[in-house]
């Protein structure tokens, strides 16, 4: 037989067990209690949970903290209802705002016509069409009244105004071309004057295509054959006699050119004007039809032993249409020297150079028969910043020096 104890569910005395379910539900009566409190700051409702042979579930009400410091939480139903606006004109002041703004017309008043005080000049018609291959420049030349003959366009709105003898001329040059190279002696002292060529080529370049727009330009840089044999400044530069750059349409060619040649060399008072004419006649690629001008640079005479080759270089050169022209610088290198001496013996600027001496004359005879054999002119020259002027003046002509002058304006 089984013992009734077996049946039992338990194994303890049940009013143990009642005080142990009891603690159990006093404790989480309790917590639930003080997390309530922090909660809402008050003392609500609760519930009882038991086990055994009770349960219950008890309610409550609580206490705040007031009006004015209670915790705002709300529900839903606490939420006030919306008051519609009392104003009957609201409506009629939203439509004005939302209209949209529709701004005022502005007049401008209209400008008068402009009053012409001199006549329409009607021109005649040509007397055949202009058409390809006919030169415009030429035309206009000898159309030209007074001193208005040639417009050249310049951009921008600027241009040139040439005359009716030198727009003729240059509508000349226009249909052949020209050549113009620049032989500068690279000697010694001669550094301020290449700087100078080159500071201003590419405008000299510019302004001769400007009024022919197929002109080219290159240059020859001539020493001395004898630079080794005689004792000078330490070389700054590798030695060379004849240097060049081919005639081109490109100025920024021959800008560079010049930028690589530094003068040094020529102890002796002759230099190699010989060689440099040569290469410019002989390694140059002129055009056959083209004007072709040589323009020689320097402040030294040629060897005495190469006179005679030089007259037959540029006679022969003239034969063949060909021009040179020379200009001696003597006079600007001359008073740069006096002043570079005065102002290291007394470390002041020298107020008055003294006149060229006789010795220069040399230069001055040489470079006028060298000009008058090529048919061209000879220029002595004082003063640095006119160098690119006569540079231009020469390749047209004397002839042509006030056109050329007012052209060249800011040279």
């Amino acid at each position: 037989m089984i013992p009734p104890s077996a049946f039992d569910p338990t194994t303890g005395p049940r009013p143990r067990r009642l005080v142990a379910a009891l603690a159990i539900s006093a404790v989480v009566h309790g917590l639930l209690v003080l997390e309530l409190a922090f909660d809402v700051f008050g003392i609500a409702g609760g519930f009882g949970i038991g086990s055994g042979w009770g349960f219950g579930i008890g309610a409550g009400g609580g206490a705040g903290l007031g009006a004015t410091r209670k915790r705002e939480i709300y529900a839903l139903q606490d939420v006030p209802q919306p008051v519609p606006p009392r104003d009957p004109t609201a409506d009629e002041k939203l439509r004005e705002l939302l209209k949209p703004a529709r701004p005022d017309a502005v007049v401008l008043p209209r400008a008068e016509a402009p009053r012409v005080g001199s006549p329409v000049v009607q021109f005649a018609r040509p007397a055949r069409p202009l058409g390809a291959g006919v030169d415009l420049g030429s035309r206009f030349a000898s159309a030209g009244v007074g001193s208005g003959g040639l417009g050249l366009g310049g951009g921008g709105g600027s241009g040139l105004s040439l005359g009716n003898a030198f727009g003729r001329y240059v509508g000349g040059l226009r249909k052949v071309g020209l050549d113009v190279a620049i032989v500068v002696d690279a000697t010694g002292s001669m550094q301020n004057i290449i700087d100078a060529l080159k500071a201003r080529l590419l405008e000299l370049s510019a302004t001769l295509q400007q009024l022919v727009p197929t002109a080219r330009i290159g240059a020859v840089a001539y020493r001395d054959r004898d630079d080794d044999k005689i004792a000078t400044a330490p070389r700054r530069s590798e030695d060379f006699l004849v240097r060049w750059s081919d005639l081109t349409f490109n100025g920024k060619k021959v800008q560079t050119f010049l930028g690589g040649i530094v003068a040094e060399g020529g102890g002796d008072w002759e230099e190699a004007v010989k060689d440099g004419l040569e290469t410019a006649m002989h390694q140059l690629k002129w055009r056959p039809d083209a004007k072709k001008v040589i323009i020689l640079v320097g402040s030294s005479p040629p060897h005495k032993q190469d006179v005679p080759t030089i007259r037959k270089l540029i006679d022969d050169w003239h034969a063949r249409g060909g021009v040179v022209s020379t200009i001696d610088v003597s006079a600007i290198l001359h008073a740069e020297h006096e002043r570079m001496i005065y102002r290291w013996l007394h470390g002041e600027e020298l107020q008055q150079v003294s006149p060229l001496p006789d010795f220069y004359k040399e230069v001055e005879d040489s470079f006028r028969d060298m000009a008058h054999e090529g048919g061209g002119e000879m220029v002595a020259m004082d003063q640095t910043n006119a160098l690119v002027r006569q540079v231009l003046t020469l390749t047209f002509g004397g002839t042509w020096e006030k056109d050329v002058a007012r052209i060249a304006r800011g040279f």
